[in-house]
């Protein structure tokens, strides 16, 4: 239908009066029809014709073509009224920290992020586009915690629309949801309040193993979304929830074990990333610390071999290289304890 494609189109006169310019203007058109007056009545009656064969037509491959061209159109439609919406937030700041720039139509990012709101798809495909997305230097100002909240929802959902899919593992398109989160969250005002919901002590119980362990060995972007008392109850929630007899240590050995490694891993990037002038950040990391190697599982030598043995040492060996960015005085004092 010429909808961006540029087709050269030679139009016979119109029958009401033009002047000479006018009538040599309108002769020939370059470019998408949808974007001329002079072709408006012709596109009606012709888009007509083919929504109706594509309703209804002895010719099925004919009907496929026609249904096919109906669903072009409207994707062509759709992502103008998405770029209208997006232009139109970036004027009143709504919801965006920062104005984000517009997007032409043939975006790819404006493409993902459209073909998001309507999930319809594997969980292979959904979870390769928040991938995607999560490494977009910049989005379109959409409702980003309604479209993750859905996305989040979607995993259960998608074995009955795909059951023949394979398998993936389960909690994995949640996963890349929160990691989603945290790439973009100092833009959108509703993803930090998706994230506090998350890890708010009395929901991270509640949450998968790979849910908790993504949060915990992404702690230096979590907090990096909070600031002053919420950024000291993140803290304050990670010790509680180590110490707690009705959650973390009703794992088995192995979960418990997975968790205080990906813990160790969380606070080494936090100390990895803080400026030692940050001596309350720093002592609240330090705390931490302290519960977690209070858990420690003692080393058997000679060394074992097994799965267990090597997660064992997988989680001394995280534990040392944070105790080699913890502060001198403070490490001193703590052997000197021990």
């Amino acid at each position: 239908m010429g909808a961006g494609a540029g087709i050269l189109v030679d139009m016979y006169p119109p029958t009401s009066m033009q002047t000479a310019y006018e009538h040599k203007e309108s002769r020939y058109l370059m470019g998408p029809l949808l974007s001329s007056p002079t072709c408006e009545q012709h596109l009606t009656s012709l888009m007509q014709d083919i929504f109706l064969v594509a309703q209804n037509s002895d010719d099925h491959q004919l009907q496929q073509y026609a249904a096919w061209a109906v669903s072009f159109l409207r994707n062509h439609l759709f992502f103008k009224e998405v770029c209208n919406f997006d232009n139109s937030i970036n004027s009143d700041g709504g919801g965006s920290k920062s104005v984000s720039q517009s997007f032409a139509d043939d975006s790819s990012v404006l493409k993902l992020s459209s073909w998001l709101m309507h999930l319809n798809s594997t969980e292979t495909t959904v979870i390769t586009v928040i991938r995607c997305l999560s490494q977009a230097p910049r989005l379109p100002a959409l409702d980003w915690g309604t479209i993750i909240r859905r996305c989040m929802r979607y995993e259960a959902q998608v074995a009955e629309l795909f059951p023949t899919e394979s398998s993936l593992e389960k909690g994995t398109l949640r996963e890349e949801c929160v990691k989603f989160s945290l790439a973009h969250a100092n833009k959108f005002d509703q993803l930090p309040s998706f994230l506090d919901e998350l890890s708010d002590l009395s929901r991270f119980r509640t949450l998968e193993l790979k849910l908790q362990s993504c949060l915990l060995d992404h702690l230096v972007d979590l907090i990096k979304v909070f600031s002053g008392s919420r950024l000291e109850k993140v803290f304050d929630d990670v010790r509680s929830y180590f110490s707690s007899v009705t959650s973390y240590q009703s794992l088995g050995t192995d979960e418990r074990s997975l968790l205080r490694i990906s813990c160790w891993k969380g606070f080494y990037q936090c100390l990895y990333e803080a400026s030692l002038d940050s001596l309350e950040y720093i002592s609240q990391i330090e705390k931490g610390m302290e519960v977690l190697f209070s858990l420690m599982p003692a080393m058997q030598l000679p060394a074992i071999e097994g799965g267990g043995q090597l997660r064992t040492v997988e989680e001394w060996s995280e534990a040392v290289r944070c105790f080699r960015k913890t502060r001198k005085s403070w490490l001193l004092d703590f052997l000197h304890v021990l």
